[in-house]
C-alpha cells in the first residue's frame, strides 16, 4: 500500500476494539488484526500501521474504513482477499460482511499490496483463530492465492524493523532476479528473517505459527552438470579466437575484482559468487568461451548492487550513476576495418546498451514516486552499463590492435539497415536493442545498427512454440547457418551447451526453458553470421579526405563538449546581466531618491558645512 499523506507517520500504534455494546456484536462472526506497512509517497520512508477487521453475518459487503481516502486498487483487493479466504476454508462469501479498519484517519491509502495482509485477516477471523502478533507482511493477491510482486520492499521492511518486527513476509523471488538480491541486502541491514511466500497456503505456515521463520540462506549457484558436458566443436570461419580469450579473460578479472571487494560486509555471498565465477572459468575452459564469460558478467552484476547497497538516497545512487556515465564517455570507438569490424561492432553495441540503460536510469530516477527499491534498481541498472563498457573498451583495444585499410559501408547497405529498424521498431516498439539501433542510424553507424537488429530480432520477438523435438531442430538449423565470425560461433556454441543441460535428466524440470534459451541464443547466433556475411561485402574503403565514423564519433563528442561549454557560458554571461541590470536599477533609484531630496531642499539652501552658521545668524 501507498500512503499519500506524510502526516500519518506513525510513532506509536495503539488500537482497542469494543465490541461490547457495538450494534452488530450479536452478529459477529470473528475478527483479527495484523501490522501491515507502506510507504509515504515522495518521502522514500515506509509506516507501518495496524489494520483490523470485523467480519459479521451479511450479504458478502467489503468495506474499508478509516483512511480519508481508499484507492479503488485498495478496495479491489480487499474484495479478492475476502473472496479467496472463504473459498480457501470452504465457506460462502456471500454470506458474510468484511470490514477492514487501517488505523490512520490522516491518510490517503492506495495500491493493491496489502491483499496478502487482508487474506490472512480474513481467514483468521472467519475461523476464529488469531494471528501472530509479531510479524509483518506484504505483497498483491490474486484470485486463485497466488502472491504478486510489490514496490517499496525495502522502505517497509525498514520500518518493521524499527518496529522489532519478528519476521517479514516478501512475495517469492527466483535467485536470480533483482528482487532476490534487494530481499538479501534487506535481510542483511534489518537483522530481521525475510521469508518468501509464493502463495496463500505458504504466507499461512509462517503467520500462524505452524512453520518458524529463519533467514534464508543466500545461494545464486547454478549447479550445471559440467561433467556430462563435450567440449564444443562449432566451426568458425573467419575468427580471431586468440583475441576473443583476451575478451573472456578480462571479463573473468574484473568480475573476480569487484567479488574481492565485497570483503566483510556478505561474506556468504562473496564465497557464492566465488563459487558461481570457477564454474564459469570451467565452463570456458570446455570450448564454451562465451558462455562462461556471459555467466561470469551476471554474477559480476551482482556483486556490483551488492558492493553500492547503500545507495539508498537519490543523491547517493545518482553519485553512482554519474561516476559510470563518466567512465562511459571516457574513451571512443577505434576506426573501423576489414579485420577489425567484430570487435569494433561488439564493442560499439554494448557501448550503446549502456547508453540507454544509463539514460532510462537516469528518468527512474527522477520519478516523483520512486522509493528504496528505486534507488538499488537504479544502482543495478548502473552495474550493467559499467560492465559493458568495461568489456566495450577491452574490445576497443582489441580493434586498434588490428591492422587494416580504414572501411566505411556502402549507401545501399545504409538505407536497407535503416528500413529494417523502423520495420522492426513497429513491430516490437521500443526496447533496449531497438533503441540502440536508433542511436545508432542517428548516428550513421550503420552496420552496428544492423547487429542491435539481430539482438532485437533474437529477443525482442515472441519465442518458438512446440514440443522438444521442434526446439531442438530450429536450434541446429540456426547453428548450421551461425557460423561466419567470432560472435556468431560463440553463441553457437552457447545454444549447444544449453541444449546439452536440458538433455540432463537432473534439469528435467527446467528442459524446455534450457530449451527455449538454446533457441533464442541460436537465433542470435544465426542472424549476427547473416549480418557479418552483409557487412563484409559491403565494406568500402574510405575516399582520402572522407571523415571516418571513429572521427566523426570523435566530433560528436567534441561538439557535445563545445555546447556543454557554450551552455556553461550563457549561463554566466546570463547571470553577469542579470547583476548588471539589477545594479544599474539600483543606481537609478538611488539618483531618483537624490534628486527629490535636493528637489525638497529648494534651491537657496546653503551647502551642509553652512548649517550651523544659519542656525547662528538666525538667533
Amino acid at each position: 500500500m501507498l500512503f499519500k499523506n506524510a502526516r500519518s507517520v506513525i510513532y506509536s500504534l495503539v488500537f482497542v476494539f469494543l465490541l461490547s455494546g457495538m450494534p452488530y456484536a450479536s452478529a459477529l462472526v470473528g475478527s483479527s488484526s495484523i501490522y501491515a506497512p507502506a510507504v509515504l509517497s515522495n518521502l522514500n520512508k515506509g509506516v507501518l500501521t495496524l489494520i483490523s477487521l470485523n467480519v459479521t453475518r451479511g450479504n458478502g459487503t467489503v468495506s474499508i474504513t478509516g483512511p480519508q481516502g481508499v484507492g479503488i486498487s485498495t478496495l479491489t483487493s480487499a474484495e479478492i482477499a475476502a473472496s479467496y479466504a472463504s473459498s480457501y476454508l470452504s465457506l460462502n462469501h456471500s454470506k458474510y460482511n468484511f470490514t477492514y479498519h487501517i488505523n490512520d484517519s490522516r491518510a490517503n491509502v492506495s495500491g493493491p499490496s496489502g491483499g496478502l495482509a487482508f487474506t490472512l485477516l480474513a481467514i483468521s477471523a472467519l475461523q476464529g483463530k488469531p494471528l501472530l502478533d509479531n510479524f509483518t507482511v506484504t505483497g498483491t493477491i490474486s484470485p486463485n492465492g497466488d502472491v504478486g510482486e510489490v514496490g517499496g520492499v525495502y522502505d517497509k521492511a525498514m520500518v518493521a524493523s524499527q518496529y522489532h518486527m519478528g519476521f517479514f513476509i516478501v512475495p517469492y523471488a527466483s535467485n536470480q532476479s533483482f528482487e532476490y538480491y534487494l530481499y538479501y541486502i534487506i535481510q542483511s541491514k534489518s537483522n530481521m528473517p525475510i521469508v518468501f511466500a509464493n502463495n496463500v497456503s505458504d504466507a499461512i505456515q509462517y503467520a500462524f505459527g505452524n512453520k518458524a521463520p529463519n533467514k534464508f540462506v543466500f545461494n545464486q549457484y547454478t549447479n550445471y552438470y559440467l561433467d556430462n558436458l563435450t567440449s564444443s566443436n562449432v566451426s568458425c570461419s573467419s575468427c580471431n579466437l586468440s583475441s576473443f580469450a583476451n575478451i573472456v579473460n578480462f571479463t573473468f578479472n574484473f568480475t573476480n575484482a569487484k567479488i574481492d571487494g565485497l570483503g566483510v560486509n556478505y561474506p556468504d555471498a562473496k564465497a557464492n559468487l566465488g563459487r558461481s565465477l570457477a564454474q564459469a572459468e570451467e565452463i570456458s575452459s570446455k570450448g564454451y568461451a562465451y558462455t562462461g564469460a556471459d555467466f561470469g558478467f551476471l554474477t559480476y552484476l551482482k556483486a556490483f548492487l551488492l558492493s553500492n547497497s547503500g545507495a539508498v538516497t537519490e543523491e547517493d545512487a545518482l553519485h553512482v550513476l554519474l561516476n559510470v556515465s563518466s567512465f562511459c564517455s571516457s574513451f571512443q570507438m577505434p576506426q573501423m576495418n576489414q579485420n577489425n569490424y567484430e570487435y569494433v561492432l561488439g564493442g560499439r553495441i554494448r557501448h550503446d546498451w549502456a547508453n540507454v540503460t544509463l539514460d532510462n536510469a537516469m528518468q527512474s530516477l527522477n520519478s516523483s514516486n520512486l522509493t528504496s527499491d528505486g534507488m538499488l534498481s537504479s544502482v543495478y541498472a548502473a552495474g550493467s552499463a559499467y560492465g559493458w563498457c568495461l568489456a566495450s573498451q577491452e574490445m576497443y583495444s582489441i580493434a586498434s590492435s588490428i591492422n587494416g585499410t580504414p572501411m566505411t559501408t556502402t549507401p545501399i547497405f545504409n538505407s536497407n539497415v535503416k528500413r529494417l529498424v523502423k520495420q522492426q521498431i513497429s513491430k516490437v516498439g521500443g526496447s533496449l536493442y531497438t533503441s540502440a539501433a536508433m542511436q545508432e542510424i542517428n548516428s550513421s553507424m550503420y552496420a552496428a545498427a544492423m547487429y542491435n537488429l539481430e539482438y532485437s530480432k533474437a529477443f525482442d520477438n515472441p519465442l518458438i512454440s512446440g514440443n522438444a523435438t521442434k526446439v531442438k531442430s530450429e536450434v541446429d538449423a540456426n547453428i548450421a547457418n551461425g557460423t561466419f565470425g567470432i560472435w556468431p560461433a560463440e553463441f553457437s556454441a552457447s545454444a549447444k551447451f544449453f541444449v546439452n543441460e536440458a538433455d540432463l535428466p537432473q534439469n528435467s524440470n527446467q528442459s524446455m526453458s534450457m530449451l527455449y534459451t538454446a533457441y533464442t541464443t541460436s537465433l542470435l547466433a544465426s542472424g549476427l553470421s547473416y549480418a557479418n556475411k552483409l557487412v563484409s561485402s559491403s565494406l568500402v574503403a574510405m575516399q582520402p579526405g572522407a571523415i571516418s565514423s571513429a572521427q566523426l564519433n570523435n566530433i560528436q563528442a567534441q561538439l557535445g563538449n563545445l555546447t556543454a561549454d557554450a551552455s556553461n557560458l550563457n549561463s554566466q554571461v546570463t547571470s553577469i546581466y542579470s547583476s548588471l541590470i539589477i545594479i544599474s536599477v539600483m543606481l537609478f533609484v538611488i539618483l531618483i531618491i537624490l534628486l527629490y531630496i535636493m528637489l525638497k531642499l529648494g534651491p537657496g539652501m546653503p551647502p551642509a558645512g553652512d548649517v550651523h552658521a544659519k542656525r547662528r545668524i538666525r538667533k
